[in-house]
């Protein structure tokens, strides 16, 4: 498990959004970590996962986290 997690440190994008309307920003970091790979590169399965922060406005301080997985196949 350790492993997986120095991978999402090494692909983390941050992201500020703004919501001048409701005095709101938004701060999300999200990670995507490939777990496995066909031998033919065609089929792969994904975690992916994020936590975004909200800052003043209505929603001022929740933070949510979300995780996925996914399976992709190229033709």
């Amino acid at each position: 498990m350790p492993n997986l997690v120095v991978l999402f440190h090494q692909i983390v994008v941050e992201e500020l959004t703004g919501l001048p309307q409701l005095n709101m920003n938004t701060v999300d970091v999200t990670g995507k970590a490939n777990l496995w790979k066909s031998a033919d590169r065609a089929t792969s399965l994904d975690l992916t996962g994020g936590v975004p922060k909200n800052f003043g406005g209505p929603l001022d301080g929740q933070t949510n986290k979300h995780v996925g997985v996914g399976l992709s196949h190229n033709f």
